[in-house]
């Protein structure tokens, strides 16, 4: 069924560049709970259940956008036919099932983590990213499940980490927000209610802004309690302005959303690894 050249397509389809934040996000979970560099066992067994779920996520959310890629990107490997559309399936079931199993491994709290995140990724794929701001809050709750099993993996949630993990969910709902700009002619035209189909690009980009200022606001509190040195906080302001930036990109020409929401996703990986500077 899958031979050389499919698998490679898989890994196209796995779109390797976007790892980088969900592997930021749950290194900062290692780092925080463990209060400095976790060990390398606990590092891969954490990374590895992220790679699963990520894999399986971004491969459903093409098997689930076939009409939308067939109009936007025809060239992409399910349009293009170079994969069917029940191999896709058929990988990331699988994929998905790997990430569970391996959570089994951890703690009870890590298992059930890993099962609501994977579930939250089959919700976000089928439906809830059709549906506005519940869709990109949710895949914001999923960016903070990634921290979550780094936080998990090594130890328990206690106020700061839970600290950031809502300004991880609030930052990344702005960073989804963003991201359905570039596919806004496509999700018009099979009616997929995204906030920019929704609600237009100017107010998009004022609720871009909403959830990225309060995930700021959010993200100063442990400099402000002393849960972390005020060190972490110069890269904070100058990744918030990166961001802020992005947005103005994207609200002044829609048509460079694709390279906007590139440099939202660098931004936010600057940003997650920052609050480690403040150990």
């Amino acid at each position: 069924m899958f031979n050389i050249k499919k698998i490679l397509t898989l890994i196209e389809m796995s779109r390797p560049h976007g790892m980088i934040t969900p592997l930021c996000a749950c290194f900062t979970g290692l780092y925080l709970a463990g209060a400095g560099f976790p060990g390398l066992a606990d590092t891969a067994g954490a990374f590895a259940i992220i790679l699963f779920v990520w894999f399986g996520g971004v491969i459903l959310n093409d098997y689930y956008d076939f009409e939308v890629d067939s109009i936007t990107d025809p060239y992409r490997p399910l349009p293009s036919g170079r994969i069917t559309r029940k191999e896709a399936l058929v990988a990331a079931i699988a994929f998905l099932s790997a990430a569970v199993i391996l959570s089994i491994f951890g703690s009870a709290t890590l298992l059930a983590a890993t099962v609501v995140l994977v579930i939250l990724a089959i919700l976000y794929n089928s439906t809830l990213k059709k549906m506005g701001l519940i869709g990109s809050f949710s895949f914001g709750i999923i960016e903070g499940l990634f921290f979550a099993v780094g936080v998990l993996t090594v130890g328990s949630f206690n106020q700061l980490t839970l600290l950031v993990a809502v300004s991880i969910i609030l930052l990344h709902t702005s960073v989804n927000i963003s991201g359905a700009i570039k596919d806004i002619e496509g999700d018009k035209k099979i009616g997929n209610m995204t906030v920019p189909v929704k609600y237009g690009i100017d107010t998009t980009a004022v609720f871009i802004l909403l959830f990225l200022s309060l995930s700021f606001m959010v993200a100063l509190m442990p400099g402000f309690l002393n849960m972390l040195s005020p060190r972490y906080l110069p890269l904070l302001l100058i990744t918030c302005l990166w961001l802020i930036t992005s947005t103005v990109i994207v609200k002044k020409n829609p048509r460079l959303g694709f390279m906007a929401f590139g440099l939202y996703y660098m931004g936010a990986s600057i940003y997650y690894i920052n609050f480690i500077t403040g150990i």
